[in-house]
């Protein structure tokens, strides 16, 4: 086998080594890349742990603070919230995608033409043929797990002490991870759509009784591998193309729902999942790009 079939024939092999290890883009892809055949399991359970305690410590603080600010019950902004509703979508989504685009460029140099042109010296012009050759191939494999999941205000975060904004368990340790497990800002987003119907009595419109926030990560990564070879008369993968590429995009997409009654809870989180920016479509990289 002369040498340029010795390497087209590893470079081949490599390539199919690489899909066959990798699966990307042509078998169903792993939710976490990970040996630990529970990693994705980990993933879900840590994932709504962080909500739920990041939304009680909210709920509970607001309703702390309802109170301790109303001059006799009845004034209460949110007394709707000791026995409120709150649900949690979960989307995750692994999309891979893999490219094959090789290419051929056949050079045959010709003998030089000479032109002669009368009182002129002659002209010698370089003649050669050129064909090129491209091929190009793709795959592309999506995955996406929904759940859901309902909180009862009154009997999972009210009685719970962990959840006391003051001393509770999942309020005193601060998130400072990334992604998934950072600060969600949930009691950023609730304060703001609640507190100020309770500093500001005055303000004669409703205060909401269903509030419904968003939360997406997406996490997107790429590679490539172009090798060439110049050579007399055959040169390989000259295109502007990658010859292999790769691409992995991960998204965490949380819906978080809060209303007075499960039956305004369930309305408005099902539109909220219909009409979610991520439900019409699903972001990626493609390879090498």
């Amino acid at each position: 086998m002369t040498p340029l079939g010795r390497r087209s024939h590893f470079l081949i092999v490599a390539a199919s080594l690489s899909l066959g290890g990798t699966g990307c883009g042509i078998t169903t892809p792993d939710m976490v890349i990970s040996s630990d055949p529970q990693a994705s399991a980990n993933l879900v359970l840590s994932i709504v742990d962080h909500v739920e305690s990041e939304l009680g410590c909210a709920i509970r603080d607001i309703i702390e603070f309802d109170k301790i600010n109303a001059t006799k019950p009845t004034d209460r902004a949110y007394s709707w919230l000791d026995s409120a509703t709150a649900k949690m979508s979960l989307k995750l989504t692994a999309d891979e995608k893999t490219s094959l685009n090789p290419g051929a460029l056949v050079t045959e140099p010709f003998a030089n033409a000479i032109n002669t042109f009368p009182g002129k010296a002659a002209v010698t012009s370089p003649q050669s043929f050129t064909f090129a050759a491209n091929a190009g191939i793709s795959s592309e494999a999506t995955r996406i797990d929904n759940s859901d999941y309902s909180f009862s205000v009154k009997d999972v975060f009210v009685k719970d002490p962990d959840f006391d904004p003051k001393n509770g368990i999942h309020c005193s340790t601060p998130y400072t991870g990334l992604l998934t497990d950072s600060d969600l800002h949930i009691k950023d987003w609730l304060d703001s759509r609640m507190r100020a119907y309770v500093i500001h009595p005055e303000i004669k419109r409703s205060a909401p009784q269903t509030l419904t926030t968003e939360i997406t990560f997406i996490v997107a990564g790429s590679g490539n591998v172009t090798p060439t070879w110049k050579l007399i008369p055959t040169s390989f993968n000259t295109a502007s193309a990658s010859f292999f590429g790769l691409g992995r995009t991960q998204t965490d997409d949380i819906i978080i729902t809060i209303s007075a009654t499960d039956a305004l809870a369930t309305t408005a989180q099902n539109i909220a999942k219909t009409t979610s920016g991520f439900s019409t479509a699903l972001n990626g990289v493609s390879p090498g790009h």
